[in-house]
């Protein structure tokens, strides 16, 4: 009974000093630390391999001291104090770094002994980074100062930046696959800008003008969000596939649409659909901010003797901006993601190497184009996050 009573009383103290997230934090690290596969050693780049857990890599004092090292990071962070948190995401970015460090000077010798053999990164260390950012996303969102966190992203991801600045990890199988596709790689960064950004800016070049009518009608704002609500039920490769035929039709019509790069596959059915794709969360933000602005606001501005338009860009649209930023950065999110599988229709874009890695079983093709997808798209939630915190600290918004 007293050992029961003494693990109770260890168990109320555990979740007393850590609470959820860091436990799940925790976890997830110890999980990576002691996984039976932190890297996977080929023969070749197409052949399966032999998982090796960490200790292979590096010590058993090494893996204990990681694990004390994040504890500490965990107990720094509580502080909730920005030095502190600083610490202790440095702390977790110089131990990412190490392991980094560590599974390409293991690459670098296997392959200068074998050409043809490669080093890839295995769930053990997807674990750790997962973990990590987990832990740095938790801890970022309790400040609200952009330039505060700019600083913690600094002390988090510095350390890595530097491992692969300086070529410490240029052996693993990944960074091969990129330096083989080096000069294809940033013409797909571009191409999937184009298309994820230009169908968001098309999106909100049209909804924008839609979204402000129908605020007047409620029966015609009922029925253009159920057409939007449905456009969104359809799975986005089937929409690319419904877009090529009318496409192809109409290029056959008139050729020399054929000379501006019009066709039934490609970019264009790529941009409609993401475009149809965007225009709800485009639409529907802009509705609701507008719609959201108090009455009596309204009547103070016709009171001072401001006229419609007036009411609606200096006092409507601009209190809703930090609502309408939202809906913009959903969308781009979204059509960052949908632009992957839109490779499969030869619009081109990062899904290239995702599809190409599939069909030749090479898992560290398909992490080539899946990473920068991924980067991208927490890039650019970030940034629009950014914004949307900037305007409602500009605009009267949350104090009315």
């Amino acid at each position: 009974m007293d050992l029961l009573t003494n693990k109770a009383y260890a168990g109320l103290v555990f979740r007393k000093l850590l609470d959820k997230n860091e436990m799940i934090f925790l976890f997830l690290f110890v999980l990576g630390l002691f996984s039976g596969s932190f890297i996977v050693e080929k023969p070749n780049r197409l052949a399966g391999g032999t998982p090796l857990a960490l200790d292979s890599v590096i010590s058993d004092i090494s893996i204990i001291a990681a694990a004390i090292i994040a504890l500490i990071a965990v107990l720094l962070s509580k502080k909730k104090n920005f030095v502190y948190t600083n610490l202790s995401l440095l702390f977790l970015g110089l131990l990412l770094s190490f392991f980094l460090w560590q599974a390409g000077d293991y690459a670098a010798g296997v392959t200068s002994d074998n050409d043809y053999a490669r080093i890839s990164l295995s769930y053990g260390f997807w674990f750790l980074l997962g973990a990590c950012y987990f832990f740095y996303i938790y801890n970022i969102n309790f400040f609200s100062g952009a330039f505060y966190r700019f600083l913690l992203s600094i002390s988090f991801f510095l350390p890595l930046t530097v491992v692969f600045a300086a070529g410490f990890a240029d052996k693993l199988s990944l960074l091969i696959e990129f330096y083989y596709n080096q000069d294809r790689f940033f013409g797909e960064v571009l191409n999937h800008f184009k298309i994820a950004y230009g169908a968001v800016a098309l999106a909100v070049i049209t909804g924008f003008p839609v979204a402000v009518f129908i605020t007047r009608n409620k029966k015609l704002s009922a029925k253009v969000f159920n057409v939007l609500g449905i456009l969104q039920t359809i799975p986005s490769i089937a929409l690319f596939g419904f877009l090529m035929i009318p496409l192809a039709f109409i290029v056959n019509i008139f050729p020399v649409l054929g000379k501006f790069g019009i066709s039934g596959i490609g970019w264009l059915p790529a941009v409609i659909a993401l475009y149809l794709y965007s225009l709800l969360p485009v639409v529907i933000n802009v509705f609701t901010g507008i719609k959201s602005v108090p009455s009596d606001v309204v009547e103070a501005a016709r009171g001072m003797g401001m006229g419609k338009y007036q009411i609606l860009f200096r006092i409507k649209i601009l209190l809703s901006l930090p609502v309408i930023l939202n809906g913009i950065r959903v969308a781009l999110v979204q059509s960052v993601g949908n632009t992957a599988v839109a490779a499969l229709i030869g619009a081109g874009g990062l899904g290239v190497f995702i599809f190409q890695g599939l069909g030749q079983s090479a898992s560290d093709l398909i992490l080539l184009g899946a990473i920068p997808t991924i980067i991208i798209a927490v890039l650019t939630d970030s940034f629009m996050q950014i914004l949307v915190d900037y305007t409602k600290k500009k605009t009267a918004y949350d104090k009315i």
